[in-house]
């Protein structure tokens, strides 16, 4: 009687709950509180039943639902610039979770954005047809070591790719090219493995994101002598960076999604995407059948101490239907137990004892094994 009473006075406080909690957070979208608020009826037969699962009522996120995103992609730009697009690729129909950062070479850091990206909604942009300006094209450093390697600076009027096709006559032959993953305004490419005291030619090509493409004229550089050009050093006010707008477009016939950021003072970046999550339903997800049923129970009960699992009931056994599978006829553990609440021991569906099997016989019939 005093067990009954007990499990009276924790259903009836859980239903008092109900009418308490209040619409799911972000943060708290596992509450078991706010569970019971839509699967009420689990709950009570958990509650109500002579044999409880433990679990049942305090951890239904550890069983159900996806606690973290699936999705979750860091991307980083340290080129300290002001202007830069940079290029994603992110499945479609999710949203997102954006969370941007900049940071300036004196290590001061941007306040937080923190937005949402609904991939649905993102727009489709198209190239107004006008090649982008390449600029003050300069060599900054030739040095020598068992080779001979140089450094070549340029800016552009919008961002572009960095490219250098370069070689011992106007032919080239050689190329150094970034991965198109980084469209930046200021550029350096590095060129190694050159030969000393020799006259390269070289030219510059530079990209926007729409493939509209400008090369410079014809170059040359000599690594006859070694030299290295002191950077101006650049004015720091000491202000904090600030990231002035973040805008994300899709290109036409293009999968990648791009992003445009611009900062108030050259920054490196730093960019988290993260599957959002419903704050309202179920989190980033429900676990598949095959989880909720096999591996969760696994993970506290031993793998083969009882019935196996996994494979399907074999067709000269008698299935019935009091006894769930998966899929096409798989055995899990809750064929035979319940989930959260039973009136046999071991949270049985049916008794099974070495006097009485009910649970046994329902699949397996006289003369059958």
């Amino acid at each position: 009687m005093l067990i009954i009473m007990k499990r009276l006075f924790v259903f009836l406080f859980a239903v008092f709950m109900l009418n308490e909690v209040s619409p799911l957070k972000a943060e708290d979208f596992a509450s078991s509180t706010a569970c019971i608020k839509c699967h009420q009826k689990a709950y009570e037969q958990s509650v109500m039943s002579p044999y409880r699962h433990l679990n049942a009522d305090r951890e239904c996120a550890r069983c159900h639902i996806y606690t973290k995103p699936a999705i979750n992609i860091d991307i980083a730009s340290t080129s300290y610039q002001n202007n830069v697009i940079l290029k994603i690729n992110i499945p479609p129909k999710k949203s997102y979770r954006v969370v941007a950062k900049a940071k300036d070479k004196g290590e001061q850091q941007s306040k937080q954005l923190n937005t949402l990206l609904d991939v649905n909604t993102i727009v489709v942009e198209d190239s107004e047809g006008v090649s982008p300006k390449i600029l003050d094209i300069k060599v900054t450093e030739v040095s020598h070591g068992t080779f001979a390697s140089a450094t070549i600076t340029w800016k552009t009027n919008l961002p572009t790719n960095s490219g250098v096709k370069y070689g011992l006559t106007d032919k080239y032959g050689e190329k150094q090219f970034n991965d198109f993953f980084q469209l930046t305004e200021i550029h350096r490419v590095s060129l190694s493995g050159l030969k000393p005291n020799s006259v390269y030619h070289y030219q510059i090509q530079a990209e926007d994101v729409f493939h509209n493409t400008t090369l410079s004229e014809e170059l040359t550089l000599d690594t006859g002598k070694t030299f290295k050009l002191e950077e101006s050093a650049s004015v720091d006010d000491g202000s904090q960076p600030e990231i002035g707008s973040l805008r994300f477009f899709r290109i036409k016939d293009d999968h990648n999604t791009y992003v445009k950021i611009f900062t108030s003072k050259p920054s490196a970046l730093l960019l988290n995407l993260r599957e959002d999550i419903d704050p309202t339903s179920h989190g980033y997800g429900l676990l598949p059948k095959s989880t909720t049923t096999i591996d969760i129970c696994v993970e506290c009960h031993k793998s083969g101490s009882s019935h196996r699992v996994r494979i399907k009931i074999r067709p000269e056994l008698k299935t019935s239907l009091e006894l769930p599978t998966i899929g096409d006829g798989l055995i899990t553990c809750v064929t035979c137990h319940e989930a959260h609440g039973a009136n046999h021991s071991n949270l049985l569906r049916f008794e099974s004892s070495e006097k009485k099997s009910v649970l046994c016989i329902k699949c397996h019939t006289k003369g059958v094994i």
